[in-house]
């Protein structure tokens, strides 16, 4: 599918085609596919611990997002082990009509580059990833399809926020690993079309800096 066919296309929600995901007789509720986490709390005032938040405000239309630069500071909370982003983990906004993020696959190692998540968030990590893969369960979610479905069966109330006790029961369709493939490879071109692109537009910033002193 066309890039920006696909992003205009995942701007609005409509409602869900329950004839679409009918078409697949594989289909799990979301529980059984995926780990909820919630978000560590932030406080400025603990510089024990270094992380770098990934916000909704972060959030891109398609592909992967990349945190806020400014270090936040998670304070240490009760649970036994601490919860940071993986690669390929799902972020979903609670308070934000259910959008959707995706983290890139390589993460950098540094202790001071953890990635956290803000209170607005929840994280979704695959149980098994060769039921599905988090690029086909993303794009999924991302489509008009997947945002109506979760906006119309797990909205909290008119304000858009949603209940994640009602999140963890949406079905998800499960396509066949052929038609997976073709998703992920769709996706990764998807990707590297973005970076390209983004490459380019850094070196014209750079070049008209050199020849234009004006602020850009």
């Amino acid at each position: 599918m066309d890039n920006e066919l696909y992003l205009n296309d995942t701007k609005h929600c409509k409602a869900p085609d329950s004839l679409v995901i009918s078409n697949y007789p594989n289909r799990k509720p979301l529980i059984e596919l995926v780990t909820f986490h919630s978000p560590v709390v932030l406080n400025p005032d603990d510089k024990t611990i270094h992380a770098l938040g990934l916000s909704p405000s972060k959030f891109l239309p398609y592909g992967y997002s990349q945190p806020n630069q400014e270090p936040q500071f998670p304070t240490i909370d009760k649970s036994p082990k601490r919860f940071y982003l993986n690669g390929h983990d799902l972020i979903i906004a609670i308070k934000d009509w259910g959008r959707v993020a995706i983290v890139p696959p390589v993460l950098s190692e540094s202790y001071d580059s953890r990635w956290t998540i803000g209170s607005a968030c929840i994280a979704l990590r695959l149980i098994n990833t060769n039921i599905i893969d988090p690029r086909v369960l993303y794009t999924f979610l991302n489509s008009e399809i997947g945002r109506a479905l979760v906006f119309e069966n797990a909205r909290r109330d008119l304000s858009g926020n949603i209940s994640i006790s009602k999140l963890k029961e949406i079905v998800i369709p499960i396509p066949s690993l052929d038609e997976q493939q073709a998703i992920i490879d769709k996706f990764d071109t998807i990707v590297t079309h973005e970076h390209t692109i983004s490459a380019i537009r850094n070196e014209q910033l750079l070049l008209a800096k050199s020849f234009w002193r004006l602020p850009i």
